[in-house]
């Protein structure tokens, strides 16, 4: 009773941080709609959804597949090989990382002049190629943090102290006498992501360090597999067309609009993606649970796991889906009279979300029981199909055609991750029973 007590405390406790983090998110949304304008809004989601997407691009797939990898020896007590995997990916960080940064820089107003409203805006893909480097560096801690059962410590950075962080110097900012706001603020959110890394890297090695103190471990010289890249690609490429999935929308708002509109209809998307949030932390509480599962076979606890996560997501946004519906012009107003021209948007994409939420973590699911391979080939097949829908309807409708490809492509995505997802689980269960009779 004692162990189920405790486990329900620490899910509140996560749950209880995450719901923080995301108050704190959305009255950054708020802030910087208000205090930068749409333009502003417009600027800063550009930065974020090139910062998102680069940083998995650099990363390999490292702290994704970190989830299963060192779940598995944090379980086997070989704080040795957890310390190799991080040294390695550090290193490869830095090195990915150095690259985009220089692309981006002699390329970057190039690509600003296609994708990002104009070559004035080439700096906001810079910054975005150097906070893509720090960002996951954090990410990467964190999933190492929440693999080694200090799930609290990580949601306590990644999800509170990031949002709150810079909702204060936003409002610090907005009182001072810097002219270029928007740009000041962007470097502001590259220091904080760098200060919360080293925190990040301070608490990983003293909870590595306190793993060795209380279990004698023998120190391998052997190369550990978490290096073999070939087991990698699909992890890297996975998180790359996820990343990918979930920010076209923002990627392609400036090609077909202004960074007015754009900066309203990041607004209604931000207010959609609450329930991604929501996922991030179940990924990080089921993530390790699924890998664990299936190392030991338990296919009937995945299997019920899956359903839980779809339970807990629905139940999350349902009433916000109802809430979207039916007052999505009073909603937008939150962040200013003129956001409330995104009304539809926010409807459109809300329908789509709701699938989404039903579904629950099959992506993740499937990376760790081994099927990433399959989930990439899904993630490709409903990427080229988002790509084709929005390249025709953002032509056709503008931004409300990106609105309903959006929404279609990810409730088409992640109907099909649950059939298959299904369907494997079933086929493991009755081989398993087969075996044990």
């Amino acid at each position: 009773m004692k162990k189920i007590i405790g486990k329900s405390m620490g899910f509140v406790y996560s749950f209880s941080i995450r719901l923080l983090g995301l108050f704190f998110q959305f009255a950054l949304s708020i802030a910087v709609a208000r205090l930068l304008g749409t333009a502003g809004a417009g600027i800063y989601s550009i930065y974020t959804s090139w910062f998102n997407l680069l940083s998995n691009a650099v990363s390999f797939g490292l702290p994704q597949y970190a989830i299963r990898h060192i779940s598995i020896l944090h379980a086997k007590k070989k704080p040795t090989l957890i310390k190799e995997f991080i040294l390695y990916s550090l290193k490869f960080f830095l090195f990915s990382g150095l690259i985009s940064i220089i692309v981006f820089y002699i390329f970057g107003n190039q690509l600003a002049h296609i994708a990002a409203g104009g070559t004035v805006n080439g700096y906001i893909l810079k910054l975005s190629a150097v906070a893509a480097t720090v960002f996951i560096i954090l990410k990467f801690f964190s999933e190492i943090l929440k693999s080694i059962n200090k799930l609290n410590i990580a949601m306590l950075i990644e999800s509170l102290l990031l949002p709150f962080f810079l909702v204060v110097s936003l409002y610090l900012l907005s009182n001072s006498s810097i002219s270029d706001k928007p740009q000041a603020f962007l470097n502001i959110h590259i220091g904080i992501l760098l200060i919360l890394s080293c925190i990040s890297w301070l608490l990983c090695k003293h909870e590595l360090h306190s793993l060795e103190e209380n279990k004698s471990t023998t120190t391998s010289s052997v190369v550990p597999e978490s290096v073999n890249f070939k087991k990698l690609v699909p992890f890297w490429l996975s998180s790359i067309l996820g990343m990918w999935f979930l920010s076209m929308p923002l990627l392609f708002a400036p090609v077909f609009s202004d960074i007015h509109d754009t900066g309203i209809f990041s607004s209604a998307y931000r207010l959609i993606t609450v329930i991604v949030n929501v996922m991030m932390v179940l990924s990080g509480i089921y993530g390790p649970r699924f890998a664990r599962n299936y190392n030991n076979k338990n296919y009937a606890l995945l299997y019920e796991d899956l359903k839980k996560t779809a339970y807990i997501s629905m139940g999350m946004f349902l009433p916000l889906f109802l809430i979207f519906m039916i007052f999505p012009s009073e909603i937008l107003g939150i962040f200013g009279a003129d956001f409330r021209a995104g009304a539809h948007w926010l409807q459109i994409m809300a329908a789509g979300q709701l699938i989404y939420s039903a579904t629950g973590l099959v992506g993740l699911l499937l990376n760790m029981i081994h099927k990433e391979k399959l989930e990439l080939m899904l993630m490709v097949l409903s990427s080229v199909l988002m790509v084709i829908m929005m390249l025709i309807l953002g032509y056709l409708y503008s931004i409300t055609g990106i609105a309903i490809a959006f929404a279609v492509g990810l409730a088409f995505k992640n109907l099909v991750s649950l059939f298959f997802a299904h369907s494997i689980l079933k086929k493991l269960i009755a081989t398993h029973i087969n075996h044990s009779a």
